[in-house]
């Protein structure tokens, strides 16, 4: 039967729990912290003080504690600490230093010991003890089931002698009886003789020789009865003696008796003893046969918690590395526009020094002169027209060479080249993040048993949404060429 756990209500699971106070274990740090115990066959584990409310509701334990503590061939002391007068202390052979404990009653505390006591009992060495006991408890069985059939045996004899002797007894008695009756008879014969004999004594005076015969005929009479006395007194000391040894022989059947009774209840003791065990043992096999099962379910958790482990493990990689593509693609993204916002700046001015060029290009025009000969129109200027308008031309010349260059730099498009590599890097990082997605779904389904739902193709759920902005208008066939190889 599971003990009772303090709380009105039994666990079939667990042998007790609670709340306690632990001292670190092998560690320098003397800091006192609860947290919530249970002991469960031969093991003590220890989580959070949370972990008590999920258990009482669940009414099972969580098999992932922060710690377990095999308790078999453990020395359980109660002591007193600095602070926690109601301490206890673990220690083994095995242990490198002290388990220590602490309850916040002395009640509590014995209740722990005793349990604890109890659990360190669970040893491989108890295990083998006990298969020795059953072992010599069915040789025993099995040799006092040969005495008992070998004392049948005997009682069956002294039955049967018993039997002769009550045949034997009941010829003496009908023997007895018979003599009864003689004795009867003889004294009825007495009494006829008393009368003969008076009748004799009246007839006396009569006669001598009549008298004197009688006192022959008395005497005869008086010497057969006395033989007749003894012969009585004598059947009656047999018959005693006969009585005396019937009562014997019937107490010795009584003991008999007794002692077979006694035989057969040890007997049905101990079968049912032997029953106990074998009911017990396989108690036993039942729960090694279910941690066992356990144990393979907890193996295979681990298994999948590895492989997802691994999963987040590659996919952290693959963010860490995008984190750092994007931050460098980021700043360079930075420094081409402020290559760009310099680049406009200046073709600004260039185009404002155009203007002044065209405007004082105009004027110069406007103000020269203009004069024929030989019927062919001829145009002079001053000397600083004809100076600025050279500038002017210079100044031209140089912008239309910087657009012309910039026309060629547009042409070759490095930066929507670059923006199409960057795309085909988001995507194949998209693609990544959807099949880590889907590795994880199955998992998950295999985990719960539960039948593999197909995720969604990543290819199929790239949509323009997912370019950056501004791509879905200028894509060109360029840009399809890149994301092709």
């Amino acid at each position: 039967m599971p003990p009772n756990l303090g709380n009105g209500e039994q666990y079939h699971n667990v042998q007790l729990y609670g709340v306690l106070m632990k001292k670190p274990f092998a560690h320098q740090s003397s800091k006192w912290s609860k947290r919530f115990f249970i002991i469960k066959d031969g093991f003590l584990l220890y989580y959070s003080d949370g972990e008590k409310k999920e258990f009482e509701k669940k009414r099972f334990f969580n098999i992932h504690p922060k710690g377990a503590i095999p308790l078999g061939g453990c020395d359980i002391q109660p002591v007193e600490e600095n602070g926690h007068p109601f301490s206890i202390h673990i220690t083994n052979d095995n242990f490198n230093g002290v388990v220590a404990l602490s309850t916040d009653t002395g009640f509590e505390r014995d209740k722990w010991v005793n349990m604890l006591r109890i659990s360190s009992r669970v040893t491989f060495k108890n295990s083998q003890l006990g298969e020795a006991m059953i072992q010599q408890l069915e040789d025993q069985g099995l040799q006092m089931a040969q005495d008992k059939h070998d004392l049948y045996g005997q009682l069956q004899t002294e039955a049967t002698a018993l039997q002769a002797e009550k045949e034997k007894t009941e010829e003496l008695e009908r023997i007895q009886a018979e003599m009864e009756k003689e004795k009867e008879e003889m004294e009825q014969l007495s009494e006829d003789l008393r009368s003969e004999y008076d009748k004799l004594k009246e007839e006396m005076k009569l006669t001598a020789e009549a008298m004197q015969n009688i006192e022959e005929d008395k005497h005869e009479l008086m010497n057969t009865t006395s033989n007749l006395q003894a012969n009585i007194e004598a059947l009656a000391k047999e018959k005693e003696k006969t009585l005396g040894e019937l009562r014997e022989r019937q107490n010795v059947a009584n003991k008999l008796s007794q002692e077979k009774e006694d035989l057969s209840k040890n007997t049905d003791e101990l079968k049912e003893m032997l029953k106990k065990i074998e009911d017990q043992m396989q108690r036993l096999h039942d729960d090694r046969m279910q941690a066992e099962n356990r144990l393979r379910e907890n193996e295979e958790q681990s298994v999948v918690l590895q492989e997802e482990k691994n999963s987040i493990s590659d996919h952290a990689t693959e963010l860490e590395e995008s984190i750092k593509e994007l931050t460098t693609q980021k700043q360079i993204t930075e420094n081409e526009l402020k290559e760009e916002v310099k680049a406009r700046y200046e073709a600004e001015n260039r185009l404002k020094v155009a203007n002044e060029s065209l405007s004082k290009l105009d004027k110069t025009l406007m103000v020269a002169g203009t004069t024929q000969s030989d019927g062919n129109k001829t145009y002079s200027y001053s000397e600083n027209a004809q100076e600025e308008m050279s500038q002017s031309v210079k100044n031209l010349k140089r912008f239309f060479e910087n657009v012309a260059f910039e026309a060629q730099l547009d042409a070759k498009k490095p930066v929507l080249m670059k923006n199409a590599l960057n795309t085909r890097k988001a995507y194949v990082r998209r693609a990544k993040t959807l099949r880590y997605e889907a590795r994880k779904q199955t998992s998950k389904t295999r985990s719960t048993g539960s039948m593999y739902q197909s995720n969604p193709s990543p290819l199929s759920t790239w949509h323009a949404e997912d370019y950056p902005a501004g791509m879905t208008q200028s894509w060109t066939p360029q840009m399809t060429e890149l994301l092709s190889f």
